[in-house]
């Protein structure tokens, strides 16, 4: 089989990575939430308080200031110097004197603050003081006496040029009437007996003249006129050039942050900062804790996670949970884990041809023989014909789990002490195991041997599955000779303790032995409860289905 190689990492955080560093990293999180509320229950103290209040101006259009009598906002910085600038303070703190403050003009100035939005007409005032009441008559006082100058400065913009231009025409006018009178005086004259030739000459050319500049008065009338009206038109017209957005109201509490937020954002803060050491030394562990890592390392896919298993059940007969008959919902979960894993060695052999597989890990106390064990257990229940063989002579373990004595086995088949006996476990149909047997000075040369090769061949035509329990692979080279006879090698890896560079070196090893690593079965994983799972998550294993 040719390992799929082409297995790509995401990089991407996601919420589901947080919450298994908040879930395995708890206490570094309760301890920095606890810490955070304790300096912040500290820091938060009494002292005179101050009150803030709001108020809001939009700056309306206005013909003063923009040129060519155009309507505009004109420029918010000039504005905002205006209201804070002297003929307006001044003219605020007169209205608070007289309604009973005892203010001045600079310190008004001293007090307020304005400010603007770019490419906005609005302006922002606040002003603090430690009576609340007169931090939002001065907010307003303000706000009502910038909006009255600026729409009588407006109004009186266009009243102003319209009484001017009204002068012009009263005048024209006057002039017009003079110069028509004096008109029609020449052309009395002109009109007497006995006048001569040349005083008609002359008279006609005063006429031509008169008529002249009463036509230019006229002209000038009637633009003056039609400007006039146009101001008007324009007076009548004009909205507001300020007005209030936002009346300040009384604030009713003082400035700052209250104590009761600050505990409060002390404990978000803790468990964000929490959350976030957490997850940095998450990620700097360098444990191979999820599928994810396992199958980057090996190069192999994970066929099934396992769970951990209740302190009573992980050594001894009690650790065959594939035997047991507890419906605790730990073990019912425990024993779909292994029915999984069998589905998965199914698929794998179907698809590869796959029979006889190596179990092994990178160091002891893994988990390696209660998962063969298991899993030979849960394949034998199915139907199938299975072999197992304790091929750990040094550290037998198969034995006290499936309730076998190690008196004899393979070790003396190997040393040609003995024939090799096949033995039953109870209450169990189509499994056989093959003991390891009394610990071998050589266990290593006797795995490389003829013999056991013989046996492997003898297995495969007895059994649809053989599972062969070896030695760690970086604790010995025993699993790197065994697996030299068998199709494929899984690897169990411990959630909580395997290190992701072992791995490596578990691939480095059974990749220069000819190895082909099958796939792994990530053993001992955290199970999430509480807040990170699913309430109804034992309701199927409650029903003892299978």
């Amino acid at each position: 089989m040719v390992p799929d190689n082409n297995f790509v990492q995401d990089d991407v955080t996601t919420l589901e990575d947080y919450l298994a560093a908040i879930r395995n990293r708890k206490w570094i999180v309760a301890a920095s939430t606890l810490l955070l509320f304790a300096l912040a229950f500290l820091a938060t103290s009494g002292g005179e308080d101050k009150f803030t209040a709001f108020g809001e101006i939009e700056v309306g259009l206005s013909p003063v200031n923009s040129g060519g009598g155009n309507l505009s906002a004109g420029n918010l910085e000039l504005e905002r110097s205006r209201l804070i600038g002297n003929a307006i303070s001044n003219r605020v703190a007169e209205e608070l004197r007289a309604e009973g403050y005892q203010i001045t003009a600079a310190a008004l100035r001293l007090d307020i603050d304005v400010s603007y939005i770019p490419q906005s007409q609005r302006l922002d005032l606040s002003y603090s003081a430690t009576d609340p009441e007169f931090a939002a008559d001065a907010v307003n006082t303000f706000i009502d006496t910038y909006v009255s100058t600026r729409q009588g400065e407006a109004e009186a913009y266009y009243d102003t040029r319209t009484q001017s231009l009204q002068e012009l025409i009263d005048d024209a006018e006057a002039a017009q009437v003079e110069l028509e009178s004096e008109l029609a005086g020449l052309i009395r004259d002109r009109s007497q007996t006995g006048i001569t030739p040349n005083e008609i000459i002359a008279i006609n050319d005063q006429v031509a003249r008169l008529n002249t500049e009463i036509n230019t008065l006229g002209a000038e009338i009637r633009t003056a006129s039609v400007q006039a009206n146009q101001l008007r038109l324009d007076r009548n017209s004009l909205g507001s050039a300020a007005s209030p957005l936002l009346i300040a109201d009384v604030p009713g509490s003082p400035d700052g942050i209250p104590r009761s937020f600050i505990l409060a954002a002390s404990l978000i803060a803790g468990l964000l900062f929490g959350t976030a050491a957490a997850f940095l030394v998450e990620r700097l562990d360098t444990t191979a804790r999820d599928e994810n890592d396992v199958t980057l390392a090996l190069g192999a896919r994970v066929l099934a996670s396992i769970p951990a298993f209740p302190l009573g059940n992980r050594s001894g007969t009690s650790a065959a949970v594939m035997l047991s008959e507890d419906r605790k919902p730990r073990l019912a979960i425990s024993r779909e884990a292994f029915r999984r894993l069998r589905s998965s060695l199914q698929f794998a052999s179907a698809s590869t041809g796959a029979e006889v597989f190596v179990f092994t890990s990178a160091f002891p106390g893994e988990g390696k023989s209660v998962a063969s064990a298991n899993l030979a257990l849960a394949l034998a229940q199915s139907g199938k014909h299975v072999a197992l063989v304790s091929a750990d002579m040094r550290r037998p373990t198969l034995e006290r789990i499936l309730g076998v004595p190690n008196h004899e086995g393979l070790s003396d088949f190997l040393g040609g002490r003995s024939e090799m006996e096949l033995k039953s476990i109870d209450g169990v149909e189509n499994l056989w195991f093959v003991p390891a047997g009394p610990p071998p000075a050589n266990p290593g040369e006797l795995l490389g041997s003829v013999q056991f090769e013989t046996l492997i061949k003898e297995l495969r035509t007895m059994a649809a599955y053989v599972l062969i329990d070896s030695p760690p692979v970086l604790s010995t080279a025993d699993a790197a000779t065994a697996a030299t006879y068998a199709d494929g090698v899984i690897v169990v890896v411990d959630s909580r303790r395997t290190e992701t560079p072992d791995l490596l070196k578990v691939r480095d090893e059974l990749d220069r032995a000819g190895a082909t690593i099958l796939g792994a079965v990530v053993n001992r994983v955290r199970a999430r409860r509480g807040l990170f799972s699913r309430r109804d998550a034992y309701a199927y294993y409650e029903t003892g289905q299978s």
